[in-house]
């Protein structure tokens, strides 16, 4: 059996080997937090040298975007404008489409009247053309005619004057005996 003065060098004991457990823990425990401390503020360090990097980089990104914003902007604006111009053109070139279009519908009127016209004024030519084969040859008759009633006319003239001159051959033989027989 123990003595409660063994027992207390005891627990001195056990308390004491504690401590110096303790704080050689303590110690390397101090040691390992020293360590990680000085990591620690190292990648702090290194964290904020990098977050300064990262804000310049945002910064400059910042610069440049507003530069391009206002170039985007700029370039909208331009865009817009030849929209409009674009749109004043494409209106004009359809009111000119319309105008042809207009234009091209009275032609084609034109044309299918003038169509119609050529071929009456075709069919008219074609019954010209019979019209004057007709009369060509009606001419060629009508000459014929002519020239036969002309040689009739010449025939009768002829036999006119011949029965004039026996007339008046004969009369003037009758005018001689009377004159003559008068006056014998």
């Amino acid at each position: 059996m123990t003595t409660p003065e063994g027992r207390l060098d005891r627990i001195e004991s056990i308390l004491e080997h504690y401590i110096e457990a303790s704080s050689r823990q303590n110690a390397s425990l101090g040691s390992k937090i020293d360590s990680y401390i000085q990591t620690s503020t190292v990648q702090i360090s290194s964290m904020t040298n990098s977050i300064e990097a990262l804000s310049r980089r945002v910064d400059n990104y910042i610069d440049v975007a507003s530069t391009q914003n206002g170039n985007l902007t700029r370039t909208v604006e331009t865009l817009i404008n030849n929209v409009v111009e674009l749109i004043y053109k494409v209106d004009d070139f359809i009111g000119t489409s319309t105008t042809v279009l207009a234009r091209s519908a009275l032609l084609d009127d034109l044309v299918v009247g003038l169509h119609e016209i050529t071929t009456r004024l075709d069919t008219n030519f074609v019954v010209l053309q019979n019209n004057l084969v007709t009369l060509q040859s009606n001419s060629e008759n009508h000459q014929r005619n002519f020239e036969l009633h002309q040689r009739e006319f010449d025939e009768n003239q002829r036999s006119t004057n011949a029965a004039l001159e026996r007339l008046e051959a004969i009369l003037m033989k009758l005018s001689e005996g009377r004159d003559g027989g008068g006056i014998q």
